[in-house]
């Protein structure tokens, strides 16, 4: 049975790395007064190390077991906050559909989908976070995967030519730019996943 409408209010904020969606939640979260649930926050103070929320399929990381039980401790705490605090925003990317229907099971959401609204916003956006914290790769998972894809002498080439160059060095914009191309394509790929399944709003910042 759904939960009453008047009684919950969910909406669920996804979207790429990059594309602004945690400034967004929290916008909604301030401007509606919900309870904004970061799910990057969540998974770092509560949950293994090795928990990943947007590796591909239903298993959350390589071991089987561990990821099993891990996933449903996180469906499970995540329907433990909406039913305390009820009007919530929940903002981070989940790449299976399977998962977000079990933790949005029984109650309507909203559901909004961040894309950039172009290539170029895109890539000054990566550029951005990158700078703010280059050891962290700017918290963009995707741009260090790509990086520590192409590493020369057991080096993260982008990483080094950005602290030999900065962010002008012809590397450094190569692995941006690159990832981020490849980065607007699994946005619309994932855009596509979640329209099967859900009534998607789609929010171009």
């Amino acid at each position: 049975m759904d939960k009453s409408v008047s009684s919950y209010g969910l909406i669920y904020i996804s979207g790429r790395g990059g594309v602004g969606k945690s400034t967004i939640a929290e916008k909604f979260s301030r401007d509606l007064g919900f309870t904004l649930i970061a799910l990057d926050e969540l998974i770092r103070q509560e949950f293994d190390s090795d928990f990943k929320l947007y590796n591909k399929g239903k298993h959350l990381n390589q071991h089987k077991v561990s990821t099993q039980q891990n996933q449903g401790r996180f469906i499970q705490r995540i329907r433990d906050l909406i039913t305390l605090h009820k009007f919530c925003v929940i903002e981070g990317m989940i790449r299976s559909n399977e998962i977000i229907q079990e933790i949005f099971h029984g109650y309507a959401f909203t559901f909004c989908y961040v894309k950039p609204s172009n290539i170029d916003a895109y890539l000054q956006n990566i550029r951005k976070r990158f700078i703010e914290s280059p050891d962290n790769y700017g918290r963009l998972g995707f741009l260090r995967r790509y990086d520590e894809s192409h590493q020369a002498c057991h080096q993260s080439i982008g990483l080094k030519d950005f602290k030999i160059n900065g962010i002008d060095g012809l590397v450094i914009q190569q692995v941006i730019v690159e990832s981020g191309k490849a980065e607007i394509e699994e946005s619309e790929r994932f855009c596509q996943q979640y329209q099967q399944e859900f009534q998607v709003i789609i929010l171009i910042n």
